[in-house]
């Protein structure tokens, strides 16, 4: 089904004539803030996601220099208060593992 991503916000998605549907699919991946958020939309005015989006840069492999900064705020700053420190993964599967694998260092 061809979208109107212009018209689609929130959990609803719009065809191409304008019909809107409750999006259960979440498009390719999970949504979870939905279309068209308007603070997403505000931070793809940044500079620095305009230079890594043309430049393409491996995060995983040749982070910016910035981006432990953006991670931490990102996460620590709607974590609960005695966390002090967050970690990335590629995929839920990922995230899992490296949780449990965190929490046994920190218990060891």
């Amino acid at each position: 089904m061809p979208i109107d991503l212009e018209k689609s916000i929130g959990n609803y998605v719009a065809d191409v004539d304008g019909n809107q549907y409750l999006d259960v699919y979440t498009s390719i991946a999970c949504i979870g803030m939905g279309y068209n958020h308007p603070i997403l939309l505000a931070a793809t005015q940044s500079d620095m996601l305009k230079r890594n989006l043309a430049t393409r840069l491996g995060v995983g492999f040749a982070p910016p220099m910035e981006m432990r900064e953006l991670v931490d705020r990102a996460f620590l700053d709607v974590a609960p208060k005695d966390m002090t420190r967050v970690g990335g993964a590629m995929c839920g599967a990922c995230s899992v593992e490296s949780a449990i694998k965190m929490a046994l260092i920190c218990h060891a």
